[in-house]
């Protein structure tokens, strides 16, 4: 599960050479106003940058969204020169994607194993409304990055339901799945480790049946919450 990016942003152009994935022709462009037809042209590039690249990175709210998605071509263009500091000429480097040869790892994965070309979010919105789907297959009505009283069931709750105690949380600083009220429960709680444990059940060959892994989210807080 990654995010912030689009698929066409990381692996667009892997559809050359390679005509069955669904991905970029190099012709794709946003009009600077998807309401105008006779408004500029900005061509779809492979020469995006690593990070550090926007900043500040484009909307990643429901209003954003709609807008980005808004047409046939689209307003990602547009949209992004509404962001504040953003001038009409940086706006169109949101139009930048990146050659394989710059994500040798992803690249190599995706003509190795399985790649999904037509995955769309659960939600067109920022983070936690879609992590809480790949958690519990709602949002809860939430569409929105700020904390609420999250108490729909899980498919961790579920598991152990049928007797299935067999997964693992595996996470860096903190585990953002604690947002869910339910695993709070001292019942669960002994399903989270650090991810040190991930590395060392691999090793062993004890892996449960499901496992996730969090990333490291926070670089201020390093491994201060890394338990002993």
């Amino acid at each position: 599960m990654l995010e912030n990016r689009s698929f066409d942003h990381f692996c667009g152009y892997l559809r050359v050479g390679n005509p069955e994935i669904c991905g970029l022709m190099g012709t794709e462009f946003n009009y600077v106003n998807p309401a105008d037809t006779t408004s500029e042209q900005v061509d779809v590039s492979d020469d995006a940058p690593y990070v550090p690249d926007l900043n500040p990175g484009p909307g990643h709210e429901v209003r954003d969204v709609l807008v980005q998605l808004n047409g046939v071509n689209g307003g990602f263009v547009y949209d992004y020169a509404q962001q504040v500091g953003v001038s009409p000429q940086e706006a169109r480097r949101v139009m930048q994607s990146f050659a394989p040869a710059k994500l040798p790892a992803l690249a190599r994965l995706a003509q190795e194993f399985a790649i999904c070309d037509k995955w769309h979010s659960s939600l067109p919105g920022p983070t936690w409304p879609n992590r809480l789907f790949a958690h519990c297959a709602t949002s809860g009505g939430f569409v929105d990055n700020n904390p609420h009283q999250f108490t729909m069931r899980t498919i961790f709750e579920k598991l152990s339901d049928v007797q299935l105690d067999s997964w693992r949380i595996y996470f860096h600083d903190t585990p953002q799945s604690l947002m869910l009220r339910n695993l709070r429960n001292a019942r669960y709680l002994r399903f989270f480790e650090h991810f040190d444990a991930f590395a060392r059940d691999c090793a062993n060959g004890t892996l449960p049946r499901y496992s996730f892994i969090e990333p490291r989210y926070f670089s201020i807080l390093g491994a201060a919450l890394r338990p002993d």
